[in-house]
């Protein structure tokens, strides 16, 4: 008996943009009624490319950011002084950007250091209180 194989593409990538060469595969199916399997052979194709695409950023975060309106060493800062900190910085940033900050904080933190990320998450409960209200 002959057997299948799949042949070698000759071209390398003449796919279009965000494809990706497929090779060829042999591919069992079983017939209906009987036990006989017959192999196929599947030729190569282009297929649309899984990988992720560029998502756009909302922001970039850069350290020492709210340090400017005195939230910085959060971990030996008071939860008032905290507060106020905050409060002027959503006098000159909008709530939401606050937020997603705070919230960048939080999950780079959140291995790290666990009890730093818990008062980050506060805060931004507390902004999120401050930005319904107005």
């Amino acid at each position: 008996m002959k057997s299948i194989q799949p042949k070698k593409s000759i071209k390398s990538n003449s796919c279009k943009k965000g494809y990706i060469k497929r090779k060829s595969y042999i591919k069992s199916i079983k017939l209906k009624n009987t036990n006989k399997i017959k192999k196929i052979r599947v030729k190569s194709s282009c297929i649309k490319s899984r990988k992720l695409s560029k998502v756009k950023k909302l922001f970039t975060l850069k350290r020492g950011e709210l340090s400017k309106y005195g939230y910085k060493n959060v971990s030996s800062l008071s939860k008032e002084k905290r507060h106020s900190s905050l409060r002027k910085a959503m006098r000159e940033n909008s709530g939401s950007t606050l937020i997603k900050r705070l919230n960048a904080l939080v999950l780079v933190n959140k291995n790290k250091n666990p009890s730093l990320s818990n008062k980050f998450k506060n805060d931004m409960k507390y902004i999120q209180k401050l930005y319904k209200s107005k």
